[in-house]
């Protein structure tokens, strides 16, 4: 128990890790649930309930994106400016974008056509697809288990924390060789995928690795498939509200996935 809080005490410090994660973060207040598409090099579809607020990881570079407002029979569309993640080798973007049902943002729109909205861009990066509670996929422990024995043989071995402000996250390099082929073979397909996303992790000896592929969710254990072949295991869990206590509560989740209860 004193790791977890040595662990909590260097985050809450204010330290950033060098490989913490682009985010895009969609604050609804729209008063109504959205369906967010963010079109760029990396491309997601984001679930935001009214009210809630929901993001993804994404790639450096320009970005717009297309955003579904309502319910069934009731839909109506805007596409909103461009704008743009930056990058530099210490530092990452964190962007929240707020969703108002007027001009009343952080961020100008206009309305679109439902065609418009469906029509697909940048058709070289698939698109992501997320249920409702998108930023915490569900829970299946049994399964998170099993993957993570096969991939992870030594729970010591370096990882990072990259910084993210709607998840804590834990990676570490695959230790195992496992194709993906083998991994569906015998566990099958995974429930969940995030296209195109980017993860760093440390290799033996403390050397960075940098990452990029899909993400396959087994349960709420990540695995980045790259190049045909698992490469990094992600455990994360969704920040639950604001302080201390809620990033303590997801670091502690984000660190059992994938363990034997205690």
């Amino acid at each position: 128990m004193s790791k977890i809080f040595l662990m909590l005490s260097l985050v809450l410090a204010g330290i950033t890790s060098v490989y913490a994660q682009n985010t895009v973060l969609f604050d609804n207040q729209s008063g109504d649930p959205a369906l967010v598409k963010l079109i760029g090099p990396t491309q997601a579809e984001v679930e935001v309930p009214n009210g809630a607020k929901a993001g993804t990881d994404a790639t450096a570079g320009r970005y717009t994106i297309k955003v579904r407002y309502g319910t069934p029979g009731k839909y109506r569309y805007s596409k909103d400016e461009e704008f743009e993640v930056k990058e530099t080798a210490t530092t990452r973007s964190d962007i929240t974008i707020t969703l108002h049902k007027v001009v009343a943002g952080n961020y100008d729109s206009k309305p679109i056509s439902e065609e418009e909205f469906g029509k697909a861009e940048h058709k070289s990066s698939p698109s992501v697809s997320k249920p409702q509670k998108s930023v915490s996929p569900e829970s299946n422990p049994a399964l998170e288990q099993k993957v993570y024995s096969l991939l992870i043989t030594d729970e010591h071995a370096p990882g990072t924390m990259p910084q993210s402000e709607t998840h804590f996250v834990i990676t570490c390099a695959v230790q195992t060789e496992t194709t993906a082929e083998q991994l569906k073979a015998k566990f099958g397909e995974p429930k969940l995928i995030e296209r195109d996303v980017k993860y760093d992790t440390m290799q033996k000896g403390m050397i960075p690795s940098s990452h990029q592929g899909d993400l396959w969710f087994y349960g709420r254990l990540g695995v980045l498939i790259e190049n045909g072949n698992a490469v990094v295991v992600v455990r994360r869990a969704i920040i639950q509200g604001a302080g201390k206590e809620s990033l303590a509560r997801a670091m502690v989740e984000a660190m059992n996935i994938g363990k034997p209860p205690q």
